[in-house]
């Protein structure tokens, strides 16, 4: 399986997804270079084809994230992609090492919070704000933005 054909089943796969759900969900894709290939060339292909389907998945596809383990492979090898993908206006998002990984950390998004409340004394208020104030961080226009922020609001006052 080729990359451009493994993105156009995930494509597709989004497409039916939202298409047979009654919630509403957004989904926005990044395709990954991982700082482990050997090859720059393949992470060409991956910027090539995140500009590509950027321009025809209905904004799904939305820039690149760069990942894999930190221990393996140079980044520098990689730096002048990266600036390439700035320069061509795409989202990037740099993972370095997090231990967020639901399959391999058996956690949720909602024991993050947890953790972090206990460890560093937040109250409910406090983590509200900070899961309110990400979406400004999120990679989507500013309408859906609004949206999601009104979201947030309703929940605060029917909770």
């Amino acid at each position: 399986m080729t990359k451009s054909s493994y993105t156009e089943s995930v494509l597709k796969a989004i497409t039916d997804a939202r298409s047979s759900m009654e919630n509403d969900i957004t989904v926005k894709l990044l395709l990954s270079i991982d700082r482990a290939m050997k090859n720059v060339d393949d992470a060409q292909e991956v910027l090539k084809l995140i500009k590509m389907y950027s321009a025809h998945s209905d904004a799904t596809v939305v820039g690149v994230d760069f990942s894999g383990n930190p221990t393996v492979g140079d980044v520098k090898q990689f730096l002048p992609l990266l600036r390439l993908a700035k320069e061509n206006h795409m989202k990037l998002s740099i993972h370095m090492a997090e231990t967020d990984d639901k399959g391999v950390f058996s956690t949720s998004l909602s024991n993050e919070y947890f953790i972090a409340a206990e460890t560093f004394g937040l109250t409910c208020e406090v983590l509200y704000e900070l899961s309110y104030s990400s979406i400004d961080y999120i990679f989507s226009d500013d309408c859906h933005k609004n949206s999601l922020k009104n979201k947030w609001k309703s929940f605060k006052t029917e909770h």
